[in-house]
C-alpha cells in the first residue's frame, strides 16, 4: 500500500519530487499549475491565469483536485455556480461599502467589479485576487471555499464603527483596515510555511489574564510587563526596535499606516491571526510616542481576552494618556506600555546617576510624559508637584531609523513593506511561491519584484 501511495504522489508531483508526505512532495516538486476563476490545470506557456507552485496548489486545493488535474488535464474548483460572485458581494455589503468605494481604492473599473459580482460572468483571476485583498479574503481559495476564509465578525465590526461615525472612519479607512487584515492573515500563513519558530506564533504562548479588578489597576499592568520581559529574556535593557520584536520574535504582524488623526492604534483579529495596526499620523509622528502606542496595543494583544479585543480594538490618543482615569482595560495597557518600555528599577538607577529626564528618554526611546511618570513612580515623586528642568523632547534620529519601515520604491504599497515583503521574497526563493504569485502578494510587477527581491530578503535579518 505504501508503494502505491508513493507512486501516486510521484504521478501528481513528478519524478523530481521527494518525500513520504504530500506536503513534502509538493514542496520539492518543480511542477507548476495555473488557475482561472473556476478551473485549475497544469501550467503551459500560453496560459494567462495565476501561475502556482505545486506547494501553493496543494495547500489551496488538496490532493484529490491535483490528482484530477493530472488525470483529466484540468479540474473545476468552483464549489457552486454562484461563486465567487456571491462571496465577493456579501463581503462588500458586510463591510458597508459601495462599488464606487472599492473602485476608487482598488483601482478597478465599475464594470470589472460588477462582473465579478455577477454569477453569469467570468472574470480574470487577477481582478478577483485584487478584490479579495482589499476585502480581507483569502484569494488563494476564492470560489473553492465558501466565504474564502473571510472573518465575517471583523467585517461587521468595521461596518459598525463606520456607521456610528466612531473614530471618523470613512470607506477608504475601512478598506485600509480590511486589507490590513489580509496582510495579517497572509503573513501568518507565510510564517507557517517558512516554519518560523517551528510554524507557531510566539505570542500564542501568552495566556489572557482576566484580572481587571486589582486596585490600583496600573500595578497589574506593571506585573504583566515584567512577566513579558522575563518570558522574552529582555532583562531591563532598552527595546531597540518594537517593529522587530513584534514581527520577528513574537510573530505579530505590525502594520504602520496613515489613519484618521484621532486614532492612535488598534489590535486586529482576523480568523485565528492577530496583528497590530499603528497610525503614523497625529502624535505618533513622534517615534517615541509611537513606541508607546505599539506597546499599549501589545499589552492588549498579549494579555486581553478575546471578548475584549472584539475583532478590532481601536484606541484613540486619549486612551493612552492616563493610568488612573477612564476604562480599566486601557489603564492596565498604559501601565504595561510604560513598564515594558522602561522598567522602573532601571529608570531609578539611571535618574539617580544623571538627574536628567532626557537621558531616560534617549536610553529607552520613550516620550517625555512616559519618562516623567516612570521617574515619579520609581522615586515616589508626586507628578503633579514635581518639577523638572526644561529639555528637548524630540526623538533622536537613531530611534527614528530603528522603528521606520523600509519602502524600496516610491510607488510600492505602504501596507506591504518591510517584514511582509521579506517573507514573500523568502517564500519565493524557497520555491513555495511562484514569481507571479509573489508579485501579486506585493501588488507590483514581476520585474519590480525581481529587482528588489534580495533587498526584501535582507529585511528579515
Amino acid at each position: 500500500m505504501a508503494n502505491v501511495a508513493e507512486k501516486e504522489l510521484e504521478k501528481i508531483f513528478g519524478s523530481d519530487s521527494s518525500g513520504n508526505t504530500p506536503e513534502r512532495r509538493a514542496h520539492t516538486s518543480s511542477r507548476k499549475f495555473v488557475r482561472s476563476q473556476d478551473q485549475i490545470a497544469l501550467f503551459s506557456p500560453e496560459a494567462n491565469g495565476r501561475i502556482l507552485t505545486a506547494y501553493e496548489a496543494y495547500n489551496s486545493f488538496g490532493l484529490d483536485i491535483l490528482k484530477e488535474v493530472i488525470e483529466e488535464g484540468s479540474a473545476v474548483i468552483a464549489f457552486n455556480r454562484k461563486e465567487p460572485s456571491q462571496t465577493l458581494r456579501k463581503r462588500r455589503e458586510a463591510l458597508g461599502l459601495s462599488i464606487e468605494d472599492i473602485k476608487k481604492y482598488a483601482g478597478l473599473s465599475d464594470s470589472a467589479i460588477k462582473n465579478a459580482e455577477d454569477p453569469t460572468k467570468r472574470s480574470p483571476i487577477r481582478i478577483l485576487e485584487r478584490l479579495c485583498q482589499v476585502l480581507g479574503l483569502d484569494e488563494s481559495v476564492i470560489g473553492f471555499k465558501p466565504g474564502a476564509e473571510g472573518d465575517f465578525d471583523l467585517a461587521l465590526r468595521l461596518k459598525t464603527i463606520m456607521d456610528t461615525g466612531q473614530y471618523h472612519l470613512n470607506p477608504k479607512n475601512v478598506l485600509v483596515l480590511s486589507e490590513a487584515a489580509w496582510v495579517i492573515t497572509t503573513q501568518n500563513r507565510l510564517m507557517r510555511w517558512l516554519e518560523i519558530n517551528q510554524g507557531e506564533a510566539r505570542w500564542k504562548s501568552f495566556k489572557a489574564d482576566d484580572d481587571y479588578q486589582s486596585f490600583p489597576i496600573y500595578k497589574k499592568g506593571y506585573e504583566l510587563a515584567r512577566t513579558t520581559r522575563d518570558k522574552l529574556g529582555l532583562g531591563d535593557e532598552p527595546i531597540n526596535s518594537l517593529r522587530d520584536l513584534c514581527n520577528k520574535r513574537l510573530n505579530i504582524p505590525l502594520i504602520q499606516i496613515e489613519l484618521p488623526r484621532r486614532i492612535a492604534g488598534a489590535t486586529l483579529a482576523s480568523g485565528k491571526g492577530r496583528g497590530i495596526v499603528v497610525n503614523l499620523q497625529g502624535n505618533n509622528a513622534n517615534v517615541w510616542i509611537r513606541r508607546t502606542t505599539i506597546s499599549h496595543e501589545l499589552g492588549h494583544l498579549l494579555w486581553d481576552a478575546d471578548q475584549r479585543l472584539k475583532k478590532l480594538k481601536v484606541d484613540s490618543y486619549g486612551d493612552l494618556e492616563s493610568m488612573e482615569n477612564g476604562d480599566r482595560t486601557e489603564q492596565r495597557a498604559n501601565a504595561f506600555a510604560a513598564e515594558f518600555l522602561a522598567p522602573r528599577r532601571a529608570v531609578k538607577r539611571i535618574f539617580e546617576q544623571k538627574k536628567n529626564l532626557r537621558d531616560i528618554m534617549v536610553h529607552f526611546g520613550i516620550s517625555y510624559s512616559v519618562s516623567k511618570n516612570q521617574v515619579c513612580n520609581a522615586l515616589n515623586f508626586d507628578p503633579k508637584t514635581k518639577e523638572f528642568a526644561q529639555i528637548d523632547i524630540m526623538p533622536t534620529q537613531e530611534w527614528q531609523i530603528q522603528e521606520e519601515d523600509y519602502l524600496p520604491a516610491k510607488d510600492f504599497p505602504v501596507l506591504k513593506k518591510n517584514f511582509f515583503a521579506g517573507l514573500v521574497a523568502k517564500a519565493q526563493q524557497k520555491g513555495l511561491l511562484t514569481e507571479d504569485s509573489a508579485a501579486q502578494y506585493l501588488s507590483c510587477t514581476k520585474d519590480d519584484f525581481l529587482k528588489y527581491r534580495d533587498t526584501f530578503i535582507s529585511l528579515l535579518g
